[in-house]
């Protein structure tokens, strides 16, 4: 498989495999530039929008599929082949460069919270399901990302679907309050 490179390197562009260039009608992202940072007192709905522009740009040409989930919250799903190796709770080289970006955003985001719901294999392997949310759980933390700041979802695991990483910015649903004079 073209995920289980020997690289392992966090960068897209270099040797993970799944995560090559964008093809060429797209618009190259830089995989180290950060998204501009949000005006002091920029309402947390402009904060989603700005984090889903910079996962978006870094993630465009790879299987990774990011989509709004109103009102607060960004769905990243990473497929499960390049997510973990059968029957196991590794974190493969591809995902571990979906979590470098996704505890940028964490990190940017100091409300920002994160909810993981791995998926169990083919057999719905509860406990394998269990240990592969604690794995990106950990992965995290070792990128800075406090374990409070990171759920795992208790549903009855997905047989064979993606890994879903939710990411939610507190208040992002509720509009901005209007300043200035009235009537």
């Amino acid at each position: 498989s073209a995920c289980a490179s020997s690289s392992s390197s966090s960068s897209p562009s270099q040797g993970s495999g799944v995560f090559s260039a964008p093809g060429p009608n797209a618009a190259p992202a830089d995989p180290n530039a950060a998204p501009r940072a949000p005006a002091p007192g920029t309402p947390p709905a402009t904060a989603l929008a700005t984090e889903q522009r910079f996962l978006e740009d870094w993630f465009r040409g790879t299987p990774v599929v990011i989509a709004a989930q109103p009102p607060m919250t960004l769905q990243l799903d990473v497929p499960l082949a390049n997510s973990f190796d059968a029957g196991k709770a590794d974190i493969k080289p591809a995902l571990n460069a979906v979590l470098d970006r996704v505890a940028q955003s964490l990190l940017r985001q100091s409300a920002a919270r994160i909810n993981v719901n791995a998926p169990a294999d083919a057999s719905g392997n509860a406990a394998l399901a269990q240990s592969r949310a604690q794995r990106v759980r950990e992965a995290l933390g070792s990128k800075g990302i406090a374990a409070t700041r990171v759920a795992l979802t208790e549903s009855a695991p997905r047989a064979g679907g993606p890994l879903q990483l939710r990411l939610t910015i507190p208040g992002a649903g509720t509009p901005p309050i209007a300043r200035g004079k009235t009537g």
